[in-house]
């Protein structure tokens, strides 16, 4: 071997004897502190010791402790001051420090450790009892209520009485969120324990439940595609109350007595009840609670009677009027009109049967308001268009619209009821106009200076030998038929609409 050559190999020796030496050395250099390339919750820990890393992990925390609230909104803050709040991770930073072997320090040139560390927490158990144990919802609550009442939305239960909370339990979860470093805490029910009710306390909240199985009770019903929902007050206001049984409907019905007070009420109204989902007479004894009339079996009492206000209450609301309102402003495209006098459109007796059977059936959802023989539909557009005028019998008022807005209103005088005279129902159109002429008819001609034929012999024109119009005068000193008007509001109809304008007259 030549010279040359020795002198490599011992050069490499050497070479590889400092390497060594160096990695040896810097392995001990670890061996004090964390190992190259080691994270720890984002921060470079290489070569620290515990505390110096420890130091670090403190500062960087920022906790400030937690709010508490309970079930009803009453809130509290624990502040980390408060209770002495500590952090230490000297724990789970030397027990990581001693998994370290120095020796493998070198694999860390390829990966790097990152770590997430949790601390041990501590505080004074003390200070954070004498706190929870101060704060008002553990005071004496003062006397409360639990009572029904009418509400905008039906019955509704009033329960000032509140769960009694549980300090050890509220403790235990306080300290749950501390160690959690928890901002914001809201007590679970296991915080609490229920509030002591009287026996009267509780069949009122008994009495509630059963109200609220009443309100599941859902109906849509459905006219010229609009639909009206049953609310909880329109069926809140079917259940018989003491109210009802003091001020009583029908004397002559006879009496029951009532079995909590020994108190003798007239039953109240006419008719069938249902109770328990049956339809039946009204009971011997009652039993009446927070001004709710019971069965002795505790079942709510319904009355026929007032669900059949409510069906009138929307035969009133829901006639032709409203129909072709509801074509005007745009709710709808059709019209639904009968020639009622009375201008209803909604079959109250057949509504009610239906209404009795859903509810006793428990038939909830959508169903068609059951109409009056006659009532019929018409497509608003086909039939009037955007320019039309309204003769409101009922009301005894012409309207004139243009454009679906009102141009001109006046009252009116239509036909005379009382003797069979009444003026037609129904939509037609201005077939003609006649100025200056007389108009015949069986013992009688009069002169009119305005005449706008509608359907027939009747039309719309003046009425000079009129001083007052409006009001119930068609209901004994009516029109023939036609419609009465004011001259000086006839002159300008007259002028403003055309032959072939569509007019619809209901009552």
């Amino acid at each position: 071997m030549s010279i040359y050559a020795k002198a490599v190999r011992i050069i490499l020796v050497l070479s590889i004897i400092f390497l060594i030496a160096m990695y040896l050395l810097l392995g001990l250099y670890y061996s004090d502190g964390f190992g190259y390339g080691t994270w720890i919750n984002n921060n470079y820990c290489t070569g620290m010791s515990v505390s110096e890393v420890n130091d670090i992990l403190i500062d960087q925390n920022d906790y400030q402790g937690v709010n508490v609230t309970d079930k009803y909104g009453e809130a509290i803050t624990i502040s980390t001051s408060d209770v002495d709040y500590q952090y230490d991770y000297t724990k789970s930073l030397t027990e990581y420090m001693n998994k370290q072997n120095f020796l493998l320090w070198g694999a860390n040139l390829f990966t790097s450790k990152r770590l997430v560390l949790e601390p041990e927490v501590t505080y004074d158990e003390d200070k954070l009892y004498t706190i929870i144990d101060d704060w008002d919802i553990f005071d004496e609550q003062p006397e409360s209520n639990v009572y029904i009442k009418m509400g905008d939305e039906g019955y509704e239960l009033v329960n000032d009485k509140k769960d009694k909370p549980i300090i050890e339990n509220v403790i235990a979860v306080v300290n749950t969120s501390l160690a959690y470093k928890n901002d914001n805490l809201v007590l679970p029910e296991e915080c609490y324990e229920d509030a002591d009710l009287t026996t009267a306390e509780q069949n009122i909240i008994s009495t509630y439940d059963k109200i609220q199985v009443i309100q599941g009770f859902e109906q849509i019903f459905q006219i010229q595609d609009i639909g009206i929902a049953l609310t909880k007050n329109d069926i809140d206001n079917w259940i018989v109350t003491d109210k009802d049984m003091k001020e009583f409907f029908n004397g002559e019905l006879s009496e029951v007595k009532s079995k909590s007070t020994g108190n003798t009420y007239s039953v109240p109204y006419k008719g069938k009840y249902i109770i328990g989902r049956e339809e039946c007479e009204f009971p011997e004894e009652i039993q009446v609670v927070n001004g709710i009339v019971m069965d002795n079996d505790g079942n709510i009492i319904l009355s026929e009677y007032k669900m059949q206000q409510y069906v009138d209450s929307l035969a009133e609301t829901y006639d032709n009027e409203w129909s072709v309102n509801a074509y005007i402003s745009g709710d709808t495209n059709t019209i639904l009109l009968t020639s009622a006098k009375d201008g209803k459109i909604i079959d109250t007796q057949t509504e009610l049967q239906s209404l009795i059977s859903k509810f006793i059936n428990k038939d909830s959802g959508y169903h068609d308001l059951a109409l009056v023989n006659g009532a019929t539909y018409y497509d608003g557009k086909e039939k009037l268009g955007e320019t039309f005028i309204v003769v409101n019998m009922k009301q005894q008022q012409l309207t004139y619209y243009v454009n679906k807005a009102v141009k001109r209103t006046y009252p009116i005088v239509t036909g005379n009821t009382s003797l069979g005279r009444s003026t037609p129902t129904g939509i037609y159109n201005i077939y003609n106009k006649r100025y200056h002429t007389v108009l015949r008819g069986e013992n009688y001609a009069s002169y009119v200076n305005y005449w706008l034929g509608i359907h027939k012999g009747i039309g719309i024109h003046d009425a000079t030998w009129r001083d007052e119009f409006g009001g119930t005068i068609y209901k004994t000193a009516g029109s023939h038929g036609c419609i009465n008007s004011p001259l000086e509001d006839m002159e300008k109809l007259y002028e403003e609409v055309e032959v072939g304008t569509p007019t619809i007259l209901f009552y």
